[in-house]
Order: structure tokens, then C-alpha cells, then sequence
């Protein structure tokens, strides 16, 4: 049988026919590629967003960069993406993030900083870098954690910082892959994106550690700090003003520091701020002094004050550093007191050796002149001899007197000490004296609240009373009021005693325990009474101290030690 051939056109027809199909299926492989590669393209600019989504939220650096190859692994297609961090002093790159690696990679694993790893080849270059198929690359070897995962193809890109190169971004594969100029774009606009993100998560956590180590400084301080805006209003307080006035943060923070301060200078802090702002004339900032605060539960206590300025974006900062002086004011006073019971010491030694010397050198005239005194007293009828005689024995006995006087200041005590309810010795006292209160038309106020017991000796204790209340009757000649008052604070007990009477000037106060030193008239007192008041409170343990005005009246305080009896303090 003899097969037919084609004619030529039924073979022109056949090629065309076969040119078509080819043609088709070249164009439908190129829409292929070419759809999968705007799948690809869509997939890497989803995830630039999505990385300057990130760069915006409130995640810590090392969260960050971990989604951040999470991000960059699915927009670019590859199963494994790492994030190394340049450490320049040991010429390494640490991998501090990534996915597709086992545990034993990340935050472990590190490669050489020059050119024998890919990452560090980029750097060498300052630009990205693409490998097709590790089994051809002649520039570099795959690191050993590359080997172990079975790398065959990756791109890489530089992280630049604003002042120095960070790190590099790489991205791999097991297969052989083909970088496309898009994939290279890719990667650079992912690292640059995480280079801004970076340099400014660095910035957050450099300020915030900043914040972190000055909220440490003012926790820390042994002093107070008190920060105000241009306004008075306190925007920041630390740990130890909040105790040293009794707040709570919430009470005080937001409020005019006036809040701090007692009147009048409440009054007056918003004007010295206004003048200073005006003037820029300073009475405190930077010259620093001592000023009054009030607590929370109104009272009032010394504070050493320093203010300084501080100007910051156009606004004016005033910080205070405060410290409280109570406790230095009252060791100052208690070193006060024991001077003044040293020199109370000196001056009784001093006058134990005058009135020695007196006993001896006057005594014995003063004897024989009264003896002559009685004589003549009796040896006549005479009315005006009688009377002078009477007069020299007063003199005499004053004399006398006032020997017995210093002879007592001056000679040991033999203490016969006991606990006692200072309370009771006021009633008693009060009650010996109320005949002379009366008659001088005296009105007496005393205030007590229960048992106030101290360690010492009775009689003495009595009479340093009746010494002041005496002295109180004799300031208040036209009448007035007798205030006493026992009470019990910081393991003492107080006593006060004030007059209304004539008071004291300055001058009078300065010398008022000083012996032999009085006002009253000539004959009418000796000058010891506060001298031996003095003395028996200072055996004691305690201190007197006195607060008078012309005109106002006068007011002794008494502080005695408490006497408790489980620690026997006092005795």
C-alpha cells in the first residue's frame, strides 16, 4: 500500500497549528510566572508594611526583630531568616533573632564579621548579596549552621544605622533559588525599615533607662526632692519628701506646692515665682535656707531648703532639695541644755566657795551683832532703841538667811529619791498657795491628763514649784491668771506654768537664771530663786527653759525625764 504525503499545505497547516500550541503554552507559563511573581511582589510589599506597622507599636526591641523575620521569611518566600547583630570589639556577628532554625541557632550562634560568611561578605561590601547555589559559591562558605539546615541559596542586606552599621538581615533556602532585582529591593527596604526601627527602640530604651536611673537616684536620696513647673504645681516628689510630710503620691502630685508650706509664706510663693520670672531676681534659687514646712497633719517642723532651675524645651523646671532639720534642731537643744546645766554646775561650784568663805568670814560678826541686838533689846524701855534694835535683828536674820541659802545650793544632796506623780506635787502646791492666790485675786487654770510619774526627790521637786508659783503671784500684783499644764510627749514629761503678768524684756530673760540677777524691789528677793530652781531641775535630768514679752505675760517650761517602771528610766 503506498502511503499518501502531505501536500505542502496540509503541512504548512500541521507547522502553524504546532507554533500555536507553543506559542500558548510559552504565554501561559509566562502569565504564570508572571502572576506568581506579583503574588511574591504583593507578599514582600505586605510585609514592609507590616514591619512599619511593628515599628510603631509599644513592643520591645528583641519582640520586634523577632516578627520582624517573620514578616521578611513569608514575604520573600524562603524557609529560614536570621537578624545578626554586628559586635564590632570581637569582629563577629551574633544571630540575636530569627525563624526556621533549630533552638541550639538564635541567641547562640554567631559568624565571622569579614568575608568568609555571607553576612559578613555584605558588610565588606556595604550592600546586598545573593547566592543561587551554595554547591557553586566560590566567594564564601555557608557557616556551619547554614551546612546543618541544608542551605543551598539566601540573599542578604546591610542594616545601617544613623551613626554605624548595625547588622545584616538574610533570608535562605534548601533549594536553588534565583534573586530577582525586586527580591534585592526587597531586602533593602526591609532593612532600612529595621534600621530606623531600631535606631529608634535604642533611643526609647536609652531614654527610658535614663528615666529609670534618675527615678533610682531620687528613690535613693537621703534627701527630699520636690520638682515644680513655672506654675507652683509639683510634677514630680520623691519617696522621702512623701514621708517627710506625711502624703501619699496621689495627694500631692498635680498640686500647688503651696500645699507644703504654712502660712504666711503660702501666701507669698506664687508672687516670689511670678517676680522671679519677671525679673530674674532670686532670693532663694541657688543660694538655699532654712524654712518651715507643714505636714500633712498640720504641723509645722525646720527644713534646710536648696532650689535650682532648670530650663527644658522651653520651660522652666525649679527643683528643691529639702531635709529635715528636727531632729538637728533638737540635738542642738539638748547640747544647749547640757551647756546650760555645765554652767549652771560652774556657777553653783563657784558659789559654794563664796558662801563657804561667807559662813566663816560673815557668821561670826553676824552672831555677835544679833547677840548685841537682843541685849540692847532687853537692857531698855525706850520705844525707838527698842525698834532699832528690832531692825538690826531683821537685817541680821536676812543675812543669815542668805547664808543658809547658798550653803544649800552649794552642799550635796543625800538623795532620797522615789517615783512620784508630778500631778499630785501641783495639786499640793497649788493648794498651799490658794490663800495668797486669793487675796491677790489670781484665777488659776490647771490642765491635766492622767499620771505623770518621774524618778526624784519630793521635797525638792516641791519646792522648785512653789518657787515658780510664787514668783508667777508676785508678777501678777493686780490679778490675772495662773495657767499650768502637765503633759506627756517623746518620753518626758512637760511642765508649763505662765503668768499673765508684767513679763520680761530680752534683756531681763538673758540673765534671769543668772544668781544674785532680780527685779524685785531692794529687801525683796536675794536673785538665787531661779538659780536653785535651776539647780533641782537640772539634778533631775531635765531642763527649764522661759518665753516672755513685755506686757505678755511670762512662761516656764519644764522637761523631766519619764519615769517608767519596767525600764527603771530615771533612775
Amino acid at each position: 500500500m503506498v502511503k499518501q504525503r502531505d501536500t505542502p499545505d496540509e503541512r504548512l497547516r500541521s507547522e502553524s497549528a504546532k507554533s500555536i500550541e507553543e506559542r500558548l503554552t510559552d504565554l501561559a507559563r509566562a502569565s504564570a510566572e508572571t502572576l506568581a511573581s506579583e503574588h511574591l511582589r504583593a507578599r514582600e510589599q505586605d510585609a514592609v508594611s507590616s514591619i512599619s506597622r511593628l515599628f510603631f507599636q509599644d513592643v520591645s526591641l528583641p519582640v520586634f526583630l523577632q516578627e520582624s523575620c517573620e514578616q521578611v521569611a513569608r514575604g520573600i518566600g524562603l524557609e529560614h531568616c536570621e537578624i545578626s547583630q554586628l559586635v564590632e570589639d570581637e569582629d563577629r556577628l551574633s544571630l540575636i533573632a530569627g525563624v526556621g532554625w533549630t533552638e541550639d541557632v538564635v541567641g547562640i550562634a554567631s559568624v565571622p564579621a569579614g568575608t568568609n560568611s555571607q553576612p559578613g561578605y555584605a558588610l565588606s561590601v556595604n550592600g546586598p548579596v545573593a547566592v543561587v547555589d551554595y554547591r557553586e559559591e566560590q566567594r564564601f562558605a555557608p557557616s556551619k549552621h547554614l551546612v546543618n539546615h541544608h542551605v543551598r541559596s539566601g540573599i542578604s542586606a546591610v542594616i545601617r544605622g544613623r551613626s554605624r552599621t548595625w547588622g545584616v538581615l538574610s533570608a535562605y533556602s534548601a533549594a536553588p533559588r534565583s534573586f530577582s532585582a525586586e527580591d534585592l529591593a526587597f531586602m533593602g527596604a526591609a532593612a532600612n525599615t529595621l534600621a530606623m526601627a531600631i535606631s529608634r527602640k535604642e533611643d526609647e530604651d536609652t531614654v527610658q533607662e535614663s528615666a529609670a536611673r534618675m527615678r533610682a537616684i531620687l528613690e535613693t536620696a537621703v534627701d527630699g526632692i520636690v520638682t515644680i513647673d513655672s506654675s507652683g504645681n509639683i510634677e514630680s516628689i520623691n519617696s522621702v519628701a512623701l514621708q517627710m510630710f506625711g502624703y501619699e503620691l496621689d495627694e500631692v502630685r498635680g498640686q500647688n506646692v503651696r500645699l507644703l508650706m504654712p502660712p504666711p509664706f503660702r501666701a507669698e510663693h506664687d508672687s516670689y515665682i511670678e517676680s522671679y520670672l519677671e525679673t530674674g531676681e532670686a532670693k532663694i534659687i541657688g543660694i538655699g535656707r532654712e524654712v518651715v514646712g507643714r505636714r500633712k497633719d498640720g504641723s509645722d517642723f525646720p527644713v534646710d531648703l536648696s532650689v535650682s532651675e532648670v530650663r527644658f524645651d522651653g520651660s522652666i523646671l525649679f527643683t528643691g532639695l529639702l531635709r529635715d532639720l528636727s531632729d538637728r534642731k533638737e540635738a542642738e537643744a539638748r547640747v544647749r541644755r547640757s551647756e546650760g546645766r555645765a554652767r549652771a554646775a560652774e556657777q553653783l561650784a563657784s558659789i559654794g566657795m563664796l558662801s563657804a568663805g561667807l559662813a566663816h568670814e560673815v557668821g561670826t560678826p553676824m552672831n555677835v551683832i544679833l547677840g548685841y541686838a537682843q541685849m540692847i533689846e532687853r537692857s531698855t524701855s525706850d520705844p525707838k532703841i527698842r525698834e532699832r534694835a528690832q531692825i538690826i535683828h531683821e537685817q541680821v536674820r536676812r543675812v543669815s538667811h542668805l547664808i543658809e541659802t547658798l550653803l544649800n545650793l552649794a552642799r550635796p544632796h543625800e538623795a532620797r529619791r522615789c517615783a512620784m506623780d508630778v500631778s499630785d506635787i501641783v495639786d499640793r502646791s497649788l493648794k498651799f498657795l490658794k490663800d495668797k492666790f486669793d487675796n491677790q485675786k489670781i484665777d488659776v487654770e490647771w490642765e491635766r491628763d492622767g499620771v505623770h510619774t518621774v524618778f526624784g526627790e519630793q521635797e525638792r521637786i516641791e519646792q522648785l514649784l512653789l518657787n515658780l508659783f510664787v514668783n508667777a503671784s508676785d508678777a501678777m500684783s493686780k490679778g490675772g491668771t495662773l495657767r499650768v499644764r502637765v503633759e506627756q510627749e517623746n518620753g518626758e514629761i512637760s511642765l508649763r506654768i505662765a503668768d499673765s503678768g508684767t513679763g520680761m524684756t530680752k534683756e531681763v530673760r538673758e540673765h534671769v537664771f543668772d544668781p544674785f540677777f532680780t527685779t524685785k524691789e531692794r529687801g525683796r528677793g536675794s536673785g538665787l530663786g531661779l538659780v536653785v530652781c535651776k539647780g533641782i531641775v537640772s539634778d533631775h535630768g531635765g531642763a527649764i527653759e522661759v518665753a516672755s514679752e513685755p506686757g505678755q505675760g511670762t512662761e516656764f517650761t519644764i522637761t523631766l525625764p519619764e519615769h517608767r517602771e519596767e525600764s527603771g528610766l530615771g533612775q
